[in-house]
């Protein structure tokens, strides 16, 4: 499941997560809304396997000369 947003995690959500989490899928559970620096990723990873960035790596890569330059600087920021 995916949504699109911003990061606050509800009691609902909580629930949700946890709910997913306990059916100890085969694949890794993502999360993918709002996670956008550090504490945003810190987040989603307090309930899932990980978090999926992509518009903020977006906006990060936008106008720059040098992609892998500018994809360390974004990941340094996350971590």
């Amino acid at each position: 499941s995916s949504t699109t947003g911003s990061i606050n995690i509800t009691e609902d959500k909580e629930k949700y997560f946890k709910r997913i989490s306990a059916l100890k899928l085969n694949n890794p559970l993502m999360i993918g809304f709002g996670i956008n620096d550090s504490k945003t990723y810190a987040t989603a990873c307090k309930y899932a396997s990980g978090g999926i960035i992509g518009s903020a790596y977006i906006k990060a890569l936008s106008n720059v000369k040098d992609i892998n330059k500018a994809t360390n600087t974004f990941i340094k920021t996350i971590r």
